[in-house]
């Protein structure tokens, strides 16, 4: 599905309520979000998308994929931006812009597993 900030194959699997989130390099909001870290995000199986091919350099030991595919198949053009997702029913069934963390996290609560 895409590579890891080292170049290294990843493959995402959705095997619990899964929250995207698609970052950007020189982005206040997106250094944020992986500042928070996916602790921050309880509830939800949490990965970092990024489009851009050089910005992978920016992300270097962090927990991101390049994934440029998959953000095209989700149609996702515009980071940041997060997206819930449903694995029993493959769907998408939540997406936002982000502002920051706090922000994120109130919209999806309603989507929250406990």
């Amino acid at each position: 599905m895409g590579h890891d900030a080292q170049g290294q194959p990843v493959e995402l699997h959705f095997n619990s309520i899964t929250l995207l989130l698609v970052v950007k390099a020189n982005c206040v909001a997106c250094d944020e979000l992986l500042a928070a870290g996916p602790s921050f995000f309880d509830g939800f199986d949490v990965h970092y998308l990024v489009a851009d091919e050089g910005a992978s350099r920016h992300f270097s030991g962090r927990d991101v994929v390049v994934a440029r595919a998959a953000l095209e198949a989700l149609e996702v053009h515009w980071p940041p931006a997060y997206l819930v997702i449903d694995p029993v029913a493959g769907l998408v069934i939540g997406e936002g812009v982000v502002f920051d963390a706090a922000q994120v996290r109130e919209e999806i609560n309603a989507f929250k597993v406990c």
